[in-house]
């Protein structure tokens, strides 16, 4: 339980989900609170990263904690987490952020463009998704996490409930993948260091 200043420092993830699947509740609603500080600054992030433009990215991430809240009682069955709920929130928002730029690419190159409405032209950068798409799932987490995320190793071994060792080698076979592959010149162009 939260105690009355709203200190949530020594619960975990699971335990303020499991506060939420409680229902709508007083504490539910801190709880949720607290899940939203807590992964703001990563989701915020990931969706600038992603989104075509600063307003979408706003959008990307409003939209994000709310298909979580979406998700929990009463509206919804609730959150089982069986992971990193940091990684699981980072992967929503990039995931917003792709179909919030490919809106906004169909809006420019479909012609849908009236006399009130002005849009600039988008130059869509290469597609970071695309390049991990060849990659295993658990590759494509800790890449996303470190690369996108900027967190260091450690937090993403927290982050996902895995040893450090773990963490380190699936981003160096996802890394020595990569490389093998012409996707690391497009990173190059992206600005990533690989």
């Amino acid at each position: 339980m939260l105690n009355g200043s709203g200190d949530d420092t020594f619960l975990s993830d699971a335990e303020l989900v499991g506060i939420c699947n409680a229902g709508d509740t007083r504490e539910a609603r801190r709880a949720f609170a607290s899940i939203y500080r807590r992964h703001l600054e990563a989701v915020v992030h990931v969706a600038r990263r992603y989104a075509p433009d600063p307003d979408s990215a706003h959008d990307v991430t409003q939209s994000t904690f709310l298909a979580l809240l979406e998700h929990l009682p009463p509206n919804g069955p609730g959150v089982a987490i069986r992971s990193s709920l940091g990684a699981y929130l980072c992967i929503i928002a990039r995931n917003a952020g792709i179909s919030a730029r490919r809106r906004a690419s169909s809006l420019v190159s479909g012609g849908i463009v009236s006399n009130d409405f002005v849009v600039a032209k988008i130059v869509e950068p290469t597609d970071f998704g695309r390049i991990l798409a060849g990659l295993p799932n658990a590759q494509q987490v800790v890449i996303l996490l470190r690369f996108v995320g900027a967190f260091r190793l450690q937090e993403i071994a927290e982050m996902l409930g895995i040893p450090l060792g773990t963490v380190k080698s699936r981003l160096h076979n996802g890394i020595r993948q990569i490389r093998s592959s012409r996707a690391i010149n497009d990173l190059i162009e992206l600005g990533y260091k690989i």
